[in-house]
């Protein structure tokens, strides 16, 4: 009963560990495989490269092999490992005299290739051979002097015998592989099978890793053997896959005796010794001693029963009450061991419905294990995240369900709030940047994308340098310094670089981040966007003195009028008096005007222009405008030609749309001759120039024929407060055009010009027709 609970106790650490090797074992395939991959390309370069590398890997493994038996040959029972030890350093030296005997190598100036044949085949001879030697007499002792001493006649023998030519013929120049070097072949593959069978019969003795290695070792030399019964030349394809197949064939002996040796040499060196102490025990008639062993395990088992930091429950299955239970299941839930063990699982596990509850059961039964989360009460009412690993356990014939649990609530609030703000972090419209006290950046979020334009592979491990304008290096020297002396810096306003090249302006709040023992390790950094608010910033300066500059000429002349007026009205004749009156009401309009541009430019710049979407007809909205207009236009005999379908229909803000359209009969009116005409056109469903992207849509034409714009003008007639040289004698404020502009980019629209000096002008809007999503 104690042994099955201390291997059932054992059996998650057994588990964790033989992950941890897989994973290591599946790291060292994949390195192997790079390095036979590119072992493979040097025949591209050179195959005698190629086939020297193949030969020192199995040279340096045979040699390794050598060294871990050699220190280990007065502990070793086992005495397979002791002749395969001993035997490789042999083989290991007759592949050096092959692969110096090579072609193309040139050691050997008097041998041609059957010289290389012959030394591989004596090499593969002793391989094979030793192989079943050492699983025939695995059972018994040998002494390693008489190994060596075996070794070392038997390969001055075969070298005696190729160097003087005695031994058969492996290759002929012309002709190929000889008939003995095949059949030899043939052979040696045999012996290989003999082997595995032995082994497989013998299996018990070695350890399963090691055993199913030495097979594949096994399994590929064999496959070696049969590619070199078919090559022709020595730098053929057959010598090739049976090269890589040797270099696989060493790697799994690599793994089975170096690797797997160091890593366990207890395991691999006696196996025999523990097999044997292990049958010893099981048989073992003296009760004095079975006592002894027994005290030992239940002493061992109650120890880290109780010491264990989890709770370790085991659960009769039909009263559903612990049997047996340790001091950290009673602390973790808050009871003491009297009132624990009156409890049913039920009593405190929370988590699991019926339906889940039987889920649980049935896989613990069906796979003899389960792992899952639930959550328990405790005797307070506390409600705790609780991690479990059940097995299904037979003690005294009667199954019971064994459970680690261990308290988690603190890690999954742990995990929560790194959800949580890492959460915060990317929905963030700000960018938040980590890195360390040299600038390097270590997180990088998905508004800080938005902000430089790079992503997040291209920054982290970079210096924040990699955005900072060539003359704010200082700068950057400036903060860390500041952060590493624990200043927090807020409402930095500063200028950086995008990827683009193009600057942004942004505001920066950088504060220290510390460890757990309150050392300032890095910082973070919360960049805002301030580039609009800068420009807007910007235009409101502009704005402010423009306006101061063009409300000092109406009022001074207002002032100055009313002045005079006031003064002496006496003295002035009727038409004097009529002129000031006339220049008061002007100015009055035009202070008016301004006004109400400056406060649209406002609502503009502040984003508070609303658009009402409704249906208007365009011509109707001109009709209108030209009956307000009509004395003015008469003043000039002005003549206006309108070609607009009646019933043509958008949809837009009609207000919006009627300041646009005021703005540009105004303009043409104030800038056209006397005795001229005013051409407004709509296209309807128009595709030329002036629709960009071919949306379905009108273009409006307001044509005049006056004064004109020269052409170093045309590209500022848009900025505000802008005004031609020619027209300085006119009244007007410079912002009906501006906007005009902003209102139809509101209506998603265009406006383009095309006028001449002293020819006139045309103005050309393209408004689209609007989907609902598209608004």
């Amino acid at each position: 009963m104690v042994d099955e609970q201390i291997n059932n106790l054992y059996s998650d650490t057994t588990k964790t560990q033989k992950n941890s090797e897989k994973k290591n074992y599946r790291v060292e395939i994949y390195v192997f495989l790079i390095i036979l991959f590119l072992t493979y390309l040097t025949i591209f370069y050179n195959y005698l490269l190629f086939h020297t590398i193949a030969e020192f890997f199995s040279i340096v493994i045979g040699g390794g092999i050598f060294i871990i038996c050699w220190n280990s040959r007065k502990r070793i029972d086992n005495s397979f490992f002791l002749v395969i030890g001993v035997s490789f350093l042999y083989v290991g030296f007759l592949d050096l005299v092959h692969s110096l005997a090579y072609p193309g190598m040139e050691i050997f100036p008097d041998y041609d290739t059957n010289l290389a044949a012959q030394l591989w085949i004596a090499a593969r001879y002793m391989q094979a051979g030793s192989f079943l030697f050492a699983s025939i007499i695995i059972n018994k002792k040998i002494k390693i002097n008489y190994l060596i001493i075996f070794y070392i006649i038997i390969t001055f023998i075969l070298l005696v015998l190729i160097f003087s030519r005695i031994f058969p013929d492996c290759f002929i120049e012309g002709t190929g592989l000889t008939p003995f070097k095949i059949i030899s072949e043939y052979i040696i593959d045999f012996l290989l099978f003999i082997t595995i069978f032995m082994i497989y019969r013998h299996r018990v003795l070695f350890e399963r890793k090691i055993y199913l290695t030495l097979l594949y070792s096994i399994i590929a030399t064999i496959i070696s053997e049969l590619s070199f019964t078919l090559y022709i030349t020595a730098y053929g394809i057959p010598n090739l896959i049976g090269h890589i197949f040797k270099i696989i064939s060493f790697f799994f002996l690599y793994k089975a005796i170096i690797n797997i040796g160091l890593e366990n040499p207890i395991n691999l060196l006696f196996r025999k010794l523990k097999l044997s102490e292990k049958n010893l025990i099981s048989k073992a008639s003296d009760l004095e001693k079975a006592n002894l062993l027994l005290k030992e395990a239940e002493l061992r088992y109650r120890t880290i029963f109780e010491q264990s930091p989890d709770g370790i429950l085991v659960i009769d299955l039909e009263t559903l009450r612990a049997v047996e239970f340790n001091d950290a299941a009673c602390k973790i839930l808050g009871y003491t061991h009297e009132e624990f063990e009156k409890l049913q699982v039920n009593d405190y596990d929370v988590m699991e419905t019926p339906s889940e509850t039987r889920r649980h059961t049935e896989k613990v039964i069906r796979d003899g294990s389960n792992d899952f989360e639930s959550k328990f009460r405790t005797k307070s009412g506390e409600i705790k995240d609780i991690y479990i690993r059940t097995k299904l356990i037979s003690l005294s014939g009667k199954n019971y369900f064994q459970s680690i649990f261990r308290d988690i609530t603190e890690q999954k609030k742990a995990a929560e709030l790194k959800t949580r703000l890492a959460s915060i972090v990317e929905s963030s419209e700000d960018a938040i940047i980590g890195k360390t006290l040299d600038g390097i950046i270590t997180s990088w979020n998905k508004a800080a994308e938005k902000i430089y334009y790079y992503s997040t592979e291209e920054v982290l491990g970079k210096s924040i340098e990699l955005f900072s304008p060539p003359n704010q290096k200082s700068e950057i020297l400036e903060i860390l310094t500041r952060i590493k002396s624990g200043e927090k810096l807020e409402g930095f306003e500063t200028e950086r670089i995008r990827k683009d090249g193009s600057k942004v302006n942004v505001s920066l709040t950088i504060s220290p981040i510390k460890d757990r023992n309150n050392k300032i390790i890095g910082a973070s950094t919360i960049a805002r966007d301030i580039t609009e608010k800068k420009k807007a910033e910007d235009r409101l300066k502009r704005l402010i003195s423009t306006v101061s500059h063009e409300l000092r000429t109406p009022i001074t002349v207002l002032l100055m009028s009313m002045d005079y007026l006031k003064n002496y009205k006496k003295d002035l004749q009727p038409e004097v008096e009529v002129k000031l009156m006339d220049g008061i009401d002007r100015n009055v309009k035009l202070l008016h005007k301004l006004a109400e541009n400056i406060l649209m430019i406002s609502r503009i710049d502040e984003k508070r222009v609303d658009i009402d979407w409704i249906e208007y007809y365009p011509l109707e909205i001109i009709n209108n405008i030209l009956t307000l207009m009509e004395p003015i236009g008469k003043e000039k005999n002005l003549d206006f030609k309108i070609d607009i379908h009646k019933n043509l229909m958008l949809k837009g803000d009609p207000k919006r749309i009627d300041q646009i359209f005021r703005i540009f009969i105004d303009n043409a009116i104030k800038y056209s001759k006397e005795n001229s005409t005013i051409e407004i056109n709509a296209f309807d469903d128009y595709k030329g120039e002036y629709n960009i992207n071919g949306n379905n849509g009108v273009l409006f034409q307001f044509k005049d024929t006056g004064i004109g714009i020269s052409e170093d003008e045309l590209p500022h007639i848009f900025e505000r407060f802008y005004r031609s040289k020619n027209v300085s004698e006119i009244p007007g404020s410079g912002l009906g055009l501006s906007i005009a502009e902003e209102l139809i980019q509101l209506h998603i629209g265009k406006v383009f010009v095309e006028s001449k000096l002293n020819e006139g002008s045309t103005f050309y809007i393209f408004l689209p027709r609007l989907n609902h999503s598209e608004k």
